[in-house]
């Protein structure tokens, strides 16, 4: 009867193991997506950990993991040499590198940011990235999806020119 009844609760707590196991894994899984997706969206992952590196967070400590992600994901910007539309995607991982061979800064600046295709419909503010220089001083300015930053770009060198006055935002999307 003994017997029985110790390997009723080891077998218990083999299952109960199985099952921590399986959430933990699901935590990893779903951090090693959240990481991804940021890399994919924001062109670097949170704090620049690698995705697996943020899987085995979310294994090792399951939702607070996640917590940790979502905080790291809210604290990092941008990377500043890509943007979502691929405006900007600069060799390297240094702000306003060399070029791409796809992409040269006399294109974006001349394409401008594309007219509205619906006039007089309410949109939301414009994705983050690069744009033609509100001020004209610069040929590329950052737009950080709320207001325009003081990065600023000219013939692949970087730079930096606060702006005095606040200026409107770009017109929908990325150069």
């Amino acid at each position: 009867m003994t017997g029985e009844i110790l390997f009723a609760v080891s077998s218990g707590a083999s299952s109960d193991r199985t099952l921590v196991f399986i959430v933990l894994a699901a935590f990893a899984l779903g951090g090693y997506l959240v990481s991804a997706r940021h890399q994919v969206v924001r062109g670097r992952t949170p704090w620049g950990f690698p995705s697996i590196v943020w899987a085995l967070i979310c294994f090792l400590i399951g939702p607070f993991g996640l917590l940790v992600e979502f905080i790291a994901g809210r604290m990092t910007p941008p990377a500043p040499d890509r943007s979502h539309h691929g405006v900007g995607d600069y060799a390297g991982s240094s702000f306003a590198g060399t070029p791409s061979e796809t992409t040269t800064f006399d294109q974006v600046a001349r394409a401008g940011p594309p007219a509205a295709s619906l006039p007089n419909v309410v949109t939301h503010l414009p994705l983050f990235g690069w744009y033609p220089d509100v001020t004209k001083r610069h040929e590329l300015r950052y737009w950080d999806g709320k207001h325009w930053s003081e990065l600023v770009a000219d013939q692949g060198q970087k730079a930096t020119d606060p702006l005095e006055a606040p200026h409107p935002p770009p017109a929908s999307a990325p150069a």
